[in-house]
């Protein structure tokens, strides 16, 4: 089915026009809201929500009602709210001492951050000092390292051109040694042929 091009939403602003002309109609009524609104923002270790949601409206019809026409269960209400501001009060008072003592504490936290930061600065400037001496030291040590690499490249050069020479002469001695194992044998054999 389509739906009617002239028809309109139910109006949401209704309801809360509706309770503002009821808070400024009951000034009673207006305050006992206010306090059913703290009970229901109260912390949970205060008042447990499901308690804050049975409280809030009881508060209400019973605070809106003068205290000389209050039934017997509406006195124990309004007692029992009392006693719920009153513990809402306490642990709001103590978390206002919490942080102002964290509010006091931070020119001391901060004097003594400002006193780490002058120490860390120091020490930097220590450091960076000792930076340039360093720098020269290793470009010393560089510098000694490449002159000892090169005379460790020339000892090696003039090694392998020794070693051509002993390479040479170490194969001539192979040959004349060989030389010599065979003229032996040669002499060997002769002695041995003079013998028979």
């Amino acid at each position: 089915m389509a739906p009617k091009t002239g028809s309109k939403r139910a109006s949401s602003q209704g309801t809360n026009t509706a309770a503002k002309r009821r808070l400024t109609a009951d000034p009673a009524h207006a305050k006992a809201l206010v306090v059913a609104d703290a009970l229901l923002a109260a912390d949970a270790e205060i008042l447990p929500a499901s308690a804050a949601a049975m409280l809030a409206p009881l508060a209400e019809v019973s605070l809106s009602k003068p205290q000389s026409t209050r039934h017997e269960f509406e006195t124990k209400v309004v007692d029992m709210v009392e006693e719920a501001l009153r513990n809402i009060k306490e642990q709001r008072e103590r978390t206002l001492e919490e942080t102002k003592a964290k509010v006091d504490g931070v020119f001391d936290d901060k004097a003594a951050r400002q006193e780490s930061c002058e120490r860390a600065k120091a020490a930097l400037r220590d450091l960076e000092a000792a930076v340039p001496p360093r720098k020269v030291a290793l470009a010393q040590a560089t510098a000694a390292r490449d002159s000892c690499l090169e005379a460790l490249a020339a000892a090696q050069r003039v090694q392998r051109e020794e070693d051509k020479d002993f390479v040479a002469i170490e194969a001539q001695r192979a040959e004349v040694q060989q030389a010599v194992e065979s003229l032996a044998e040669l002499k060997i054999k002769s002695d041995d042929s003079k013998q028979s």
